[in-house]
């Protein structure tokens, strides 16, 4: 697959606009640096967003800088899907707390004051006095949307992709140095590849890159291919995803949603 060094200028994206599959399966040769965003130029969420599905593709475009060995470089902001202006720039929403909480007064050996008496009760009086309902209690602080402060808290959010990409990365020996090995599946608009560890382990699998490049649902099968390329198993184990669903995928048959990432480990 030969990697465009245009797609960080691209608007709109296909599994073409990224790159092209040679034969049934092509490695990656070299070590190209990926670029989607830049100063100065509108944001790939802007640029590639439907406006219905921008989180989803906004992951996908993470998955194509992080989920091969070539270097990347990440915009500020881009790890929250943040768009912005012509020329991309929006300060970042961190969200925080606008009521600090009380400073902790310091430790201290020195004694204690004791405290003043309790003030003497009111005489009674038959003089009326209204009833004055006590004032109702400040609603809990809810961080704004897309802020640092409610991506850090949401499981499903774009800061927590990036976070489990970068320890998918970092913590596996496939994501980590294994070979990249592209899938020629571009007449389905799918981008799959395959990282492919120096010695294929119980604890060290060969891990499966899919990623749905459409608005449309996608069903496919990698077994033969897998197979020719001498990785045993017959499902995915899912190590990330990019929607809330659960469970394996069948190397025979599986479905993609639209703009749908699913990174699994091969399984038999």
């Amino acid at each position: 697959m030969a990697l465009e060094p245009v797609v960080a200028l691209e608007r709109g994206i296909g599994a073409k606009a990224v790159g092209s599959g040679k034969g049934s399966a092509a490695k990656l040769t070299g070590w190209p640096m990926l670029v989607s965003d830049a100063m100065g130029k509108p944001r790939s969420v802007t640029r590639y967003g439907d406006g219905a599905h921008d989180t989803e593709i906004a992951k996908l475009v993470a998955t194509v800088l992080l989920g091969t060995r070539t270097a990347a470089v990440i915009d500020d902001g881009q790890e929250l899907a943040l768009a912005g202006g012509a020329n991309g720039q929006r300060m970042i929403p961190w969200g925080e707390n606008p009521v600090k909480p009380e400073p902790v007064a310091e430790s201290s050996d020195a004694p204690v004051a004791a405290p003043p008496p309790p003030a003497p009760k009111p005489a009674v009086s038959d003089v009326y006095v209204p009833y004055v309902p006590p004032k109702p209690k400040p609603k809990p602080w809810v961080p704004p949307a897309g802020s640092v402060a409610a991506q850090d808290a949401d499981a499903q959010s774009m800061l927590s992709f990036y976070r489990q990409l970068s320890q998918l990365h970092h913590g596996t020996s496939a994501m980590h140095d294994g070979e990249t090995i592209f899938l020629n599946h571009d007449d389905q608009n799918v981008l799959a590849w395959v990282r492919k560890p120096k010695a294929i382990t119980p604890l060290s699998p060969a891990i499966v890159v899919l990623c749905n490049v459409s608005d449309k649902p996608v069903t496919l099968s990698l077994k033969a291919e897998t197979t020719k390329l001498g990785i045993r198993g017959s499902f995915l184990r899912t190590l990330l995803r990019s929607d809330a669903a659960l469970g394996s995928m069948d190397l025979q048959s599986m479905t993609l949603a639209p703009f749908q990432v699913y990174i699994g480990a091969v399984r038999y």
